[in-house]
């Protein structure tokens, strides 16, 4: 296995300033809620969400499959809550069972977007905002800034993060 490049992870950690680059830059709620939700989830995580595994009061999401194909439950960040909700309200308030991303215009009932075509959705966002290198990443940059961040200002809190 090839060791990690430091200098390259670094170069791909989001910052403040990106953050809010990135916000100012999504389009409408459901870009917005997309990424909000890519700073604790997996893009393939995201892409399979459903309104019914979102629990905003509490600020819970259901994994159905996630790493290893395990089911669990991940904590949703304030701003990934008030994003979701905006894009609910947004869509119109769609049944538990409908996806939270559906691809616009894919008919009845909605297919969601593949964890390639998310990629690509947050690639276009990331250049509008300033923010893309080839070679850093798209959706994984979010995880991975969440985790570096998290881990400075709780050192050794692994189980936390």
């Amino acid at each position: 296995m090839a060791p990690r490049n430091e200098i390259r992870l670094q170069q791909g950690l989001l910052q403040a300033d990106h953050r809010a680059q990135i916000r100012a830059a999504a389009r409408d709620p459901r870009e917005r809620a997309m990424v909000e939700c890519l700073w604790t989830c997996r893009r393939a995580e995201v892409a399979a969400l459903r309104w019914g595994d979102l629990n905003l009061t509490d600020g819970l999401a259901l994994i159905r499959r996630g790493k290893g194909g395990v089911a669990s439950w991940t904590l949703l960040l304030e701003s990934t809550r008030e994003a979701l909700a905006a894009w609910y309200a947004d869509a119109g308030s769609p049944p538990a069972t409908a996806y939270v991303f559906p691809v616009p215009g894919s008919g009845l009932p909605a297919r969601p977007y593949t964890p390639g075509g998310l990629g690509k959705l947050v690639q276009q966002l990331l250049t509008r905002a300033g923010c893309w290198s080839r070679g850093l990443g798209n959706c994984h940059r979010f995880r991975r800034s969440f985790a570096t961040e998290y881990s400075r200002a709780h050192p050794g809190d692994l189980a936390g993060l």
